[in-house]
């Protein structure tokens, strides 16, 4: 509006200085404010350079919320302005510097900076962008500038960016010690200013608190346990073990572990023993090294004892009369008896084995022995007729295995089905004559072996009567 004013004012130590007013012509919308080059302390335009920065203030203080160009606020220094190498007439300020090209952007990197990187490895320092704004910009650089043991490659560049394009560009660096890196973007209407800084330390420490666990040296393939702890992942652990009755290479086996199925620093490790003598001692110890290879000295040794005796397993009185005939009902699923071993009695098995389309299909339960030896355990399912091969064995702590109980059982825990339900309109009853009540159908796998009713009489006492039975039909007479 003819109401603007504009006022040249100088900036030291922090505060505005009054130069002079300048002046402000306005067409339309657009307002432009003439600064003379004597204003400026610029006697020979041609040869002089100039720089230009546009701010938003408060009043009277240099508190800047906002600057033309962008990019500025919040830096600790300006690095974005506006830039004539000479001055002269026909010069046009920001010619192209104001194309609508808005940048949208994020950084990640590959591993985070909060996980430890090893000697050699890489990071990846991805620049994801998107043109949100209605024109192309030409040009856009993302590069970084690394410190201590990290090397970082680039700058890499995108151009020619269409206004709604997106893409990634991709800085790798490479580690050799602790380092960091100060990730900067710059494009056609900016010079470079600062996106992220991470800081990477580099793992050297080796695995700690390694152990090797194993209770008993059992024939054949025992599974040992190892773990180790340590900040990175681990990526190897392998255990030794020395029979102690043999000299030289022969006398130590290294068996290489895999991740078990608990916790990331937990691992399994199978181990062929061949055959055992029982008593025989053996030496174990092991040893981690981390996925940026950092290996730990070995453990400190366990020793272990050979078990190849086997234990005993034994079937209660009560299990033995349920198993008497061949047939298990409901009640008769539960199955107890004792494990006995001179080391230590462990647990007991008992499946169930099936014939289904031509093939074995096998439901177990398994229950640990008590302190007293004792076990006790459920058969699995529920059963309606079926003929099944019963086994039961116990472990002891080496896994070797007792004498196997097995047996053909029928199994039915299915209760009867009342099929057809006969009763009369009336009952005429001569005297002391039995008459009929009531009649009807069971259906039943193990077949219909007695039925009883309750009848409630007139005077709303009641009776149990039990009732005739012949094949899957009844009748009850009172």
């Amino acid at each position: 509006s003819g109401s603007m004013t504009a006022t040249l004012y100088t900036v030291s130590g922090g505060s505005w200085t009054a130069v002079g007013p300048a002046t402000v012509t306005t067409v339309d919308q657009t307002t432009d404010i003439l600064l003379p080059f004597a204003e400026l302390g610029i006697a020979n335009p041609a040869a002089a350079s100039l720089q230009l920065l546009g701010t938003a203030s408060a009043e009277g203080v240099l508190a800047v919320w906002a600057t033309v160009p962008d990019r500025n606020v919040g830096w600790p220094s300006w690095t974005q302005y506006i830039e004539w190498p000479s001055l002269g007439s026909g010069i046009v300020p920001a010619d192209g510097v104001w194309a609508d090209a808005q940048l949208e952007t994020a950084v990640t990197s590959n591993p985070a900076p909060t996980t430890l990187v090893g000697a050699g490895d890489t990071i990846s320092l991805t620049l994801t962008y998107s043109n949100t704004g209605t024109a192309a910009l030409p040009l856009l650089t993302f590069a970084g500038t690394s410190g201590g043991g990290l090397a970082v490659s680039g700058p890499e560049t995108a151009v020619n960016i269409p206004a709604g394009g997106t893409g990634a560009l991709t800085l790798l660096g490479t580690v050799s010690g602790d380092g960091s890196v100060a990730l900067t973007l710059a494009d056609s209407y900016h010079r470079p200013y600062a996106l992220e800084s991470f800081t990477y330390t580099m793992d050297i420490a080796p695995p700690q608190n390694v152990t090797v666990t194993l209770d008993f040296v059992g024939t054949m393939t025992n599974t040992i346990l190892a773990s180790g702890e340590d900040e990175s992942p681990l990526s190897l652990v392998e255990v030794e073990v020395n029979d102690g009755s043999l000299r030289g290479p022969q006398a130590t086996q290294i068996v290489t572990c895999v991740p078990g199925s608990g916790t990331a620093d937990a691992f399994v490790c199978d181990w062929n023993a061949g055959a055992v003598t029982d008593g025989h001692s053996y030496t174990m110890r092991a040893r981690a090294a981390d996925a940026h290879g950092n290996l730990s000295a070995w453990s400190d040794p366990i020793t272990v004892i050979g078990d190849a005796t086997l234990p005993v397993l034994a079937l209660s009185t009560a299990t033995q009369e349920a198993l008497s005939d061949g047939q298990l009902n409901d009640s008769e699923l539960t199955l107890d008896g004792t494990l006995v071993d001179e080391r230590a009695a462990v647990s007991v098995q008992a499946c169930l084995t099936q014939i289904i389309v031509g093939e074995e299909v096998a439901a177990c339960n398994t229950a640990e022995v008590l302190s007293d030896d004792s076990w006790s355990l459920s058969l699995p399912g529920r059963y309606d007729g079926v003929t099944a091969a019963l086994s039961i064995v116990g472990y002891d702590g080496a896994g070797n295995p007792s004498a196997v109980f097995t047996q053909t059982v029928w199994l039915d825990t299915a209760a009867p089905v009342i099929g057809e339900f006969v009763t009369p309109a009336f009952v005429q009853m001569v005297g002391y004559e039995v008459a009929l009540f009531a009649s009807g159908t069971v259906t039943d796998s193990s077949g219909l072996a007695a039925v009883r009713a309750v009848i409630i009489q007139p005077d709303n006492s009641s009776v149990a009567v039990d009732g005739a039975v012949n094949g899957s039909t009844w009748e009850m007479n009172y």
